[in-house]
């Protein structure tokens, strides 16, 4: 089923639920509305909800939503009274609002949030539950025992992936509550963080250009005198390359070279060959060109430049490393073929 039929299957469901509740299952209806994507409509429209609705919902398929409802309405003065789901929905409505914040917002915010007991457990439960996902700025505003067990997950995991989520995990935990637990964990991440680099071969090859970086992704592309004329089918040989590498992923150095011939046609370059490689990937070396080792890359651009008879021009530069850290990297990798 499209997604369009879907959202007017789910809309026809709930109109009938509004107006003849006892005409639908109650598993059907909670499906529905868990179905909801803005948490204010959530909220709103399952306010209504008759007991078997409330039950079927937190009992449903595993989501943060789900989790934090059940939790709230187990450890409610009155469970399973309608006055614990205005509770617990109230509550939910808090988060989706706490979301809107930008991040020093968002902690200030969460450490009035987190002052109720109920609410920073169900917090928590839910997080857990939902396998690490949810409103970390959170925890880290509470900074507990369990509020660290429950983020460490997902600091791992921001850890692994590097980046900008590293970035931001770094910045909210910095701000976060000044626990000893906080505090050890930050500390342990850092620890496990500097290890990670200091085995990373696309690390070790920055630091041996002089660049300390604790993340390089960088795409370079090049290509022979004319490549990039207008009139793409004249006759001649063009040639491409480029160079990517990604200290993120274990394949993170790649190297691509590729010969054309313009033939005077409508279809432009005819392709006569390529040659493509990386650490992890095999020599594919249509053009006969061979491979090097990441550091010998200047001077084997050097010799496929003298072997096509071309002269590399540099084309677009992309990715993390920025101004004289950009420039440094593409005159190192060029140098030997400007006869430098």
């Amino acid at each position: 089923m499209s997604t369009g039929a879907q959202e007017r299957a789910r809309a026809a469901l709930l109109k009938k639920w509004k107006q003849h509740p006892t005409e639908t299952e109650p598993a059907e209806v909670a499906a529905a509305l868990l179905g909801i994507s803005p948490v204010r409509e959530f909220v709103r429209r399952s306010s209504p909800a008759s007991e078997d609705v409330i039950r079927e919902i937190i009992r449903s398929p595993r989501s943060f939503r789900a989790f934090f409802l059940a939790e709230m309405m187990r450890a409610a003065p009155e469970p399973g009274t309608k006055a614990a789901w205005a509770a617990a929905l109230s509550a939910l409505l808090d988060l989706e609002t706490f979301a809107d914040l930008r991040l020093d917002e968002r902690l200030a915010r969460a450490r009035t949030i987190v002052q109720d007991p109920r609410v920073l457990q169900a917090i928590q439960t839910a997080v857990v539950g939902n396998g690490g996902a949810g409103p970390h700025e959170l925890l880290a505003a509470d900074g507990s025992a369990a509020s660290v067990d429950a983020l460490l997950p997902s600091a791992l995991a921001a850890q692994r992936e590097g980046g900008y989520r590293l970035r931001w995990f770094e910045r909210m935990l910095s701000r976060g509550a000044k626990t000893s637990e906080m505090k050890e964990m930050i500390a342990s991440l850092g620890e496990r963080k500097h290890r990670t680099e200091e085995a990373s071969p696309a690390l070790a090859f920055a630091r041996a250009l002089g660049l300390a970086v604790d993340r390089m992704k960088l795409s370079v592309s090049f290509y022979s005198p004319g490549f990039y004329d207008a009139d793409a089918s004249e006759m001649g040989v063009h040639i491409q390359g480029q160079v990517d590498i990604d200290s993120t992923v274990p394949g993170w150095l790649r190297v691509f070279i590729s010969v054309s011939r313009g033939d005077g046609t409508a279809a432009g370059h005819q392709p006569m060959g390529d040659t493509t490689f990386g650490n992890e990937e095999a020599l594919r070396d249509g053009l006969g060109l061979g491979r090097c080792e990441a550091l010998e890359l200047p001077s084997w651009l050097a010799q496929v430049q003298r072997r096509l008879a071309t002269e590399w021009q540099v084309g677009e530069v992309s990715g993390s490393l920025r101004g004289k850290r950009r420039a440094q990297f593409v005159d190192w990798l060029f140098a030997p073929s400007r006869g430098k």
